[in-house]
């Protein structure tokens, strides 16, 4: 391969003169910066550190700027006196190159749909940045990082691979215990916004600029604390205890109104819920009456508190999961001397379902009665 005249680090130079003047990534048509074909490309080279660049990304950087050479010269670059290799064999534009800056890692590649796939399934702390146009990764994702860079043939930096999981950035701040809640504050950094998430019943309030949670999630709020060295010597009174969320669900306006601090599996049941839907104005996630034994079913699965107003309907879909119960069972404890014969275990269980259907109940000394009322009717 016949490689660049003109070395890496001084067609970076000429990448950015021309970045700098393409800030809207060739949407205009004015004849500055970067054609719309390498706005991209063009971009990429801008940022990717040179010590990154192979051999032929250096080709194809030169071939690529060297159509700019007038606008260079112009800028003060002459890229004119350093002519267009000779191999003009098809260039390779693929950059893949994780660097490392302020404590996280960077990754930046030419668009992938598979990579893209790759990176979202691989690295659920990675968030986009749109401003360097790059993944970000905290430190601690390098284990899950290395096996997709190996995979993808990703280029490491120098930086990158100095960069270890305990190179985490600290925030100024502190948690404090404000009575059922804890106030968290921290200056930004956007892997804590990416860890504070995480804690159960969290909430962001916008007035104080400041994060709270629960003290049931103490557990998960004094590991938030020490990772990120927030003062936190007034959670060390709290007793510890295991994250509760506890959705309420109450009947407005005919339907079920459940509400509950943000939890992503939580949110997740409540999608599930037939005819779920989210309303904004109501800040609840709403689901029609017809729904209410799903509803009930929710509610004992995550220990939610049932309002007045929706108590009678969630009590009555109880008495409808129980019956419901029931009538699959294949068994149930009955006991009849006056009964010629022995019943089957599913005959059992049907007379047992048939007598709780009429509103018999079973006392321990007259066994089963219509209601509480020993005047009326006894099955012996």
């Amino acid at each position: 391969m016949l490689i660049s005249p003109i070395g890496p680090t001084e067609l970076q130079r000429c990448a950015r003169a021309l970045a700098a003047l393409d800030g809207d990534h060739a949407l205009e048509q004015n004849g500055v910066g970067f054609s719309q074909s390498d706005t991209t490309f063009g971009h990429v080279l801008a940022t990717t550190p040179v010590e990154a660049w192979s051999d032929d990304l250096v080709v194809a950087a030169h071939r690529v700027l060297f159509k700019y050479r007038r606008q260079l010269d112009d800028l003060g670059l002459d890229m004119a006196a350093y002519p267009e290799p000779a191999n003009h064999t098809p260039i390779n534009k693929t950059v893949r190159v994780v660097d490392a800056v302020d404590g996280e890692f960077k990754i930046v590649f030419t668009y992938s749909p598979e990579l893209v796939s790759a990176i979202k399934a691989g690295l659920p702390k990675r968030r986009w940045d749109g401003a360097s146009k790059a993944w970000m990764a905290p430190s601690w994702c390098k284990p899950e990082l290395m096996v997709i860079a190996v995979k993808y043939d990703f280029s490491l930096t120098p930086a990158a691979m100095r960069l270890e999981p305990s190179d985490l950035p600290h925030s100024n701040g502190e948690a404090v215990v404000t009575g059922p809640r804890v106030t968290i504050a921290f200056d930004y950094n956007p892997i804590a916004v990416l860890e504070v998430k995480e804690i159960v019943g969290r909430r962001w309030d916008g007035d104080s600029k400041t994060w709270n949670a629960p003290v049931t999630s103490i557990r998960q709020i004094l590991a938030f604390a020490v990772k990120f060295g927030l003062e936190h010597a007034s959670l060390l009174d709290v007793p510890d205890a295991d994250p509760v969320m506890e959705p309420t669900v109450a009947l407005v306006r005919g339907k079920f109104e459940i509400r509950f601090p943000y939890d992503r599996d939580l949110q997740q049941q409540v999608k599930d819920l037939p005819t779920a839907a989210f309303s904004r104005s109501r800040q609840a996630w709403c689901v029609d009456q017809s729904a209410s034994i799903d509803v009930a079913e929710f509610i004992r699965a995550s220990n939610g508190q049932t309002d007045v107003t929706a108590q009678v309907l969630i009590e009555a879909a109880y008495r409808d999961m129980g019956r419901v119960d029931a009538s699959r069972s294949d068994d149930a404890v009955f006991v009849c001397p006056s009964l010629n014969g022995v019943l089957m275990p599913f005959q059992r269980a049907g007379v047992v379902y048939a007598l709780t259907a009429l509103g018999y109940v079973l006392d321990p000394v007259d066994g089963w009665i219509k209601g509480h009322d020993k005047s009326l009717t006894v099955v012996k």
